[in-house]
């Protein structure tokens, strides 16, 4: 009798050693989709499965003794959240789709270019590493919505003069001079001693001699200037308009860029002079110009008379000073007079003479140089 109680005793044991899960592949309690783990008897409680991914996950097996139940195990693709862990943040529209900010706007699972609500306003291009994206169009012509207007320049032409001055004329008189051969031979261009200048307006004293050449007279219109001078403005022979876009986004295959909708080809404008290759291989011709660096100042202003015609001209000399005593008359063409009856002590012109134009003649100091070049490539 003792014998079967005994024996029956470590029977139940075993069977209670059994059940109470000592065998390690045990599994009591099957768990939902990341459940945490079932507490051990008498350990702590289960810790928590880790964060959850799609598909139904086990649950850890139950503890025994002092540990604690193990975390379940899951075989899904993305994340679902379990017990104890946390799943990403979900999408907060925010509005109607911007088509050039990189963000699903309107949380439809597109963005900018990919959106079906941007098909009529942008487009894709493709990307040019340091350069902006645009088109060019004709100078005159406006922008597409969505570009600014960059003004472009080549071909700089400036006046050498400075602007701003207003010239007339003060006083017109006839004009002409005479010297004397000395000993050189007569007639001839060979002359000696100084050169005496004589005037309609006024008497000269001369002294050429006997023997003189003289000169043709012509009429010199003396000017007044007035007003400022200032550099003259710069000029250009072609101007024309990059459309620089306001905004780039995503949206894109790779290698592209999405930008508003433009019907002119697209194109990318880089610093520099610079060679067109790739996608933007059409070259828009010489480097362009965004301006000029203008250092010229100019001074007072100034203006120039002008020889001209002196009508019925003619050269008055005599003995005396002051235009006093006996006169010859000398034409008014260039010639020579070998045998003058008197060495001439003064002299005139005679005649009427014609004004000529005033003309501003200020030029600038410093200089004028083209300024931020730069090179257009189109597709």
């Amino acid at each position: 009798m003792r014998r079967a109680l005994i024996g029956l005793f470590v029977f139940g044991l075993v069977a209670c050693n059994a059940i109470l899960g000592n065998e390690d592949h045990y599994t009591l309690v099957p768990a939902t989709a990341g459940s945490a783990g079932q507490g051990g008897t008498p350990g702590k409680a289960g810790a928590g499965g880790d964060a959850g991914q799609a598909g139904s996950r086990e649950g850890g097996a139950a503890g025994v003794g002092d540990e604690a139940g193990s975390g379940g195990v899951g075989d899904g693709s993305e994340a679902g959240a379990s017990s104890g862990g946390s799943g990403g943040s979900p999408c907060v529209a925010t509005g109607a789709e911007d088509c050039f900010n990189g963000k699903d706007d309107d949380c439809d699972g597109d963005t900018d270019c990919a959106d079906s609500a941007c098909t009529s306003s942008s487009q894709c291009v493709p990307d040019s590493t340091g350069a902006e994206l645009g088109t060019l169009i004709q100078m005159g012509s406006s922008c597409p919505t969505g570009y600014s207007a960059v003004t472009l320049h080549r071909g700089l032409v400036v006046d050498p003069y400075c602007t701003g001055c207003s010239c007339g004329v003060a006083s017109t008189y006839c004009v002409t001079s005479i010297v004397g051969h000395g000993t050189f031979a007569c007639p001839s261009f060979t002359t000696s001693g100084p050169s005496y200048n004589m005037f309609s307006t006024s008497c000269s004293a001369i002294s050429p001699g006997t023997s003189v050449h003289y000169y043709a007279v012509a009429s010199f219109t003396d000017c007044t200037a007035s007003g400022t001078a200032t550099p003259s403005s710069v000029q250009w022979t072609e101007t024309g308009t990059f459309c620089k876009a306001d905004r780039v986004g995503k949206g894109c295959k790779s290698g592209l860029s999405c930008v508003p909708k433009a019907t002119s080809a697209a194109c990318a404008r880089k610093t520099g002079s610079t060679a067109c290759s790739g996608a933007y291989g059409a070259s828009t011709g010489a480097v362009w110009n965004g301006g000029v660096n203008d250092t010229r100042t100019c001074g007072t202003c100034q203006c120039a008379g002008g020889y001209g015609t002196c009508n019925n001209a003619g050269i008055q000399v005599y003995d005396g000073v002051g235009c006093g005593g006996n006169p010859v008359a000398l034409p008014g063409t260039e010639g020579d007079n070998c045998a003058l009856p008197f060495a001439p002590g003064s002299g005139r012109v005679v005649g009427a003479p014609v004004a000529t134009q005033c003309v501003a003649n200020v030029y600038p100091s410093g200089e004028v140089k083209e300024a931020d070049p730069s090179t257009v490539c189109c597709q």
